[in-house]
């Protein structure tokens, strides 16, 4: 799994500051000296524990904060799901629970997993041979949360979309329509496919490269941004100073960016306006009704470079083999915003055979 922000190197100066790399080590350390730690865990989340709003607006800087870990264990054996919190100070458990039919976040070995599952089903591979196409290799089976379905589908779920890449590299342009597979993960089968009708696969591919496109248009002029005294605004670690405004930030597994302590410098006098925004969930429609958070907004966060273009064309390697489109930008100015280590916070982990356990 690649996490887009890098890992913070720096120690915790303030009780919202997101954990260190050492401090999520140390608290899978911690979870897995308990009883019965399953073998096949894997770690949905490993984030900061955020300590009570009384204590976050009352902290005075050099004084001592509460350091917890908030953690999402799931057993793939057992399809379980637990929550705990970890002192991360006194190095122990604070609180460790089973949440009964829930599902955490989708974790990237999975997409593989569903990949391989619905190839080998024999149903999807007649509906393949049904449109005329033999080479399952140049079909590509995108995971999805599963949305709605019927409630007689139960377990670890998701829905598996075909697209037909050929040789090139963008296979979204090419949907293979009516082929609609449900997985279930742990127990590794299809248990449901549908297939509504064969319907034309696009005949020409959608790649964006110069090879695909062909002659480009002339490039626009030139766009200079300068900033000949500086920066506008002021960055302390998480913090934020622009204007008379002052809040702090962080990025969430699930949510994506949290700002934290807004504040108005009002004469002087900081005065509170709201102490935490996110967006907890969002629905959309694209193929099916889904919850953005069931892949985890922050994952899918990029960091940008002023008056960069945005292409989406590579794919790139994961552990096991290359499987999804990259992020690319195309930077057209040498002005300096925040590093990606500014927007830094690690909150993957992922468990191995054998009760190995990687951070990322």
């Amino acid at each position: 799994m690649r996490c887009p922000f890098q890992l913070r190197l720096t120690a915790a100066t303030h009780p919202l500051d997101p954990l260190e790399a050492s401090e999520i080590e140390s608290a899978v350390k911690i979870l897995k000296t308990m009883p019965n730690f399953p073998l096949e865990a894997l770690f949905s989340t490993v984030q900061l524990n955020e300590p009570p709003k009384a204590e976050v607006w009352n902290y005075k800087a050099g004084t001592a904060f509460r350091r917890e870990a908030f953690a999402i264990v799931m057993d793939r054996k057992l399809n379980k799901t637990f929550e705990a919190t970890i002192d991360l100070r006194g190095k122990k458990i604070i609180s460790s629970k089973e949440i009964a039919d829930v599902q955490p976040l989708i974790f990237d070995r999975e997409y593989e997993d569903l990949r391989r599952i619905v190839k080998a089903d024999a149903r999807w591979q007649a509906a393949m041979k049904k449109r005329g196409i033999t080479e399952f290799d140049k079909v590509e089976v995108d995971g999805w949360a599963v949305g709605q379905v019927d409630p007689k589908f139960t377990g670890r779920l998701m829905r598996g979309l075909s697209y037909f890449k050929g040789d090139g590299d963008n296979y979204y342009g090419r949907p293979i329509e009516g082929v609609v597979a449900i997985v279930d993960i742990t127990r590794g089968a299809v248990v449901n496919l549908t297939d509504t009708g064969v319907v034309p696969v696009a005949e020409k591919g959608q790649d964006f490269s110069e090879k695909a496109i062909g002659k480009l248009r002339e490039k626009p002029k030139p766009l200079v941004i300068t900033q000949p005294d500086g920066a506008g605004y002021t960055l302390r670690g998480n913090e934020v100073v622009w204007q008379k405004w002052h809040f702090r930030y962080t990025m969430h597994p699930r949510e994506g960016i949290v700002l934290h302590t807004v504040a108005y410098d009002d004469d002087g006098k900081l005065r509170p306006i709201l102490y935490r925004a996110a967006l907890s969930e969002m629905v959309f429609h694209t193929a099916t009704p889904m919850l953005t958070g069931a892949g985890g907004r922050r994952l899918m966060s990029v960091n940008i470079t002023s008056g960069a273009i945005r292409i989406r064309s590579k794919k790139i390697s994961t552990r096991r083999k290359t499987r999804s489109f990259s992020t690319q930008f195309l930077p057209t100015t040498k002005a300096k915003f925040p590093s990606a280590k500014a927007f830094s916070q690690s909150t993957s982990a992922t468990a191995e055979s054998g009760g190995s356990i990687t951070i990322f």
